[in-house]
């Protein structure tokens, strides 16, 4: 089989892992058992999904490059113990020995070692090169032992392979084997090389795919070309079109990662993290029906599945049903205990169903509570009832007692209620219908104030931690895609206001535009 080694290293899915098993010649028992090892790993590290919201299938990488984007590599490495631990197995004991062993009649052991090498070598692994010792010493095809040890001690000596590789050219499997001794910049121009010799070997694009997307890279559009690249090879790979989706998602083309998620899914319906993503986005854009149909399908693929719940809560919130929001909130958060975003949502849910008795009569004027409960109550009006202007009311009042929740970068709250004013300037509902066209255009000069105070807050946070650039970036892709800051941001409806007003929202918007692009994660 040509290049199995970056087929089961990229695996996802059981139907893959049929396809897989249909290549092999029938004497290939010992590729039939590491098959039937990774369909084992799949049951095992279900869990799994917890790290990064996925159908973990294939071999047990500790550090894949979608891991490493979500959390950091302690903590990836730990699960995956974890994980095992848990089974009673040991990852480097008897069982993967014993594997080893099985396999010393195999001419060609490279998609064992290569699963090792990776195990192995892997940076946040302690004492690297004596497990690689270790493995190797298993590995009867004294070829590759004898090679790797070499390169594994000779950084000399690994650095003329590459050389003479990039400019000789060699099997694809040989880049991807050397790749893996290689870090960041070095590692990507190897792999860059090789799509250059083998420009129709669909795995080395996704490897290099893979590479721009992980940190600290985090080159979207240049991921996206390399799904693209891969796409060209192979058409009917989900696990690609998922990528791109993932990869134009993070560029903020929500429409262009939607048709790839629906791409993904038509090529293989069991392509979980595709159903999670689209209902994610479908719901973003207001199509709850269809963002409660995906996560259903994701439950039904994997009951335990955080992510699928988690989706499944918040489209149930949108349909203004708190008691099955709470119901898939609480759940997700039992599978993904770590997942700070998952507990917020779950108890922000709580607090609503809580206060939700007692807003009338706050709106109404007969209560007066704390300032942060007023922020509950005006989220809850906004969100919950889509009452925009005693959402706005609300938060006005908040403000005005603890000013300091308007610099809150944590919780957005300036935002949000930036968010009620604009909706509420161009509101013809009950509560606006007798604002007047100046009350419209204060509410929207009252929003842009809470807008810059909320970017200049991002800025005061980033200038002293420069690491939660990418965070307050993203926080400003999520102003730049409101549908309800469309109104006063695209150029189009912008337009339609008075000439005073246009002015200022521009400069804003731009200013947005360059911060989002100065605070982009990757190297210059």
């Amino acid at each position: 089989m040509r290049d199995l080694q970056g087929r089961l290293l990229w695996t996802r899915g059981e139907s893959l892992l049929d396809g897989l098993e249909q290549q092999l010649a029938p004497d290939e028992t010992a590729m039939r058992e590491l098959i039937g090892l990774a369909r084992d790993n799949h049951r095992l590290l279900a869990e799994l999904s917890r790290i990064r919201g996925s159908k973990f299938v294939g071999v047990p990488r500790v550090i894949d490059g979608k891991v490493q984007r979500a959390c950091d590599r302690s903590l990836a490495a730990g699960a995956y113990e974890a994980a095992f631990r848990r089974q009673g197995i040991d990852f480097m004991s008897g069982d993967v020995g014993d594997l080893v062993r099985r396999m010393k009649s195999n001419p060609s052991p490279i998609a064992l070692v290569g699963m090792l090498e990776d195990w192995a070598l892997d940076e946040a692994r302690p004492e690297p090169l004596r497990r690689l010792d270790r493995i190797l010493s298993l590995v009867t095809d004294t070829t590759w032992r004898d090679g790797l040890s070499a390169l594994a001690g000779n950084p000399a000596a690994l650095e003329q392979r590459v050389a003479a590789l990039k400019l000789t050219g060699g099997p694809a499997a040989e880049f991807n084997r050397l790749a893996r001794f290689l870090d960041g910049p070095a590692r990507l121009n190897l792999l860059e090389t090789a799509v250059r010799f083998h420009p129709d070997d669909f795995w080395l694009h996704m490897e290099r795919a893979s590479l721009y997307e992980a940190g600290p890279l985090c080159r979207f559009a240049e991921a996206a070309g390399a799904y693209e690249a891969a796409l060209a090879v192979s058409p009917d790979q989900a696990i690609a079109w998922f990528g791109q989706g993932r990869a134009l998602q993070s560029m903020g083309d929500d429409a262009g990662a939607i048709a790839c998620y629906r791409k993904a899914i038509r090529n293989d319906s069991e392509q979980i993290d595709a159903q999670v993503a689209l209902s994610t986005l479908l719901l973003d854009g207001g199509d709850v029906t269809g963002a409660l149909d995906n996560a259903q399908v994701a439950i039904q693929l994997n009951p335990n599945h955080a992510p699928a719940h988690f989706a499944m809560g918040l489209a149930w919130r949108e349909r203004k049903d708190m008691d099955q929001a709470i119901e898939h909130l609480r759940r997700a958060c039992e599978l993904f205990p770590e997942c700070r975003s998952m507990a917020l949502a779950l108890q922000q849910t709580e607090r609503w169903r809580q206060l939700d008795p007692l807003l009338a009569d706050v709106v109404a004027g007969k209560q007066t509570p704390a300032p942060r409960q007023l922020v509950d109550l005006a989220e809850l009006c906004l969100r919950y009832h889509q009452r925009n202007r005693a959402a706005l009311r609300l938060y006005r009042d908040a403000f005005a007692a603890d000013p300091e929740i308007v610099r809150d970068t944590d919780g957005g709250h300036a935002a949000a209620a930036a968010a009620a004013a604009v909706a509420a300037s161009f509101a013809r509902d009950e509560e606006s219908e007798h604002a007047t066209p100046e009350d419209r255009a204060a509410w929207r000069k009252e929003a842009l104030a809470w807008l810059d105070a909320q970017l200049q807050a991002w800025l005061q946070v980033v200038a002293s931690q420069p690491d939660k650039g990418p965070v307050a970036r993203e926080a400003l892709l999520q102003w730049q895609k409101d549908r309800v800051f469309a109104a006063v941001r695209d150029e189009g409806p912008l337009t339609s206001l008075a000439a005073d007003e246009q002015e200022p929202w521009r400069r804003f918007w731009a200013d947005v535009a360059g911060l989002t692009h100065q605070w982009h994660p990757h190297d210059d």
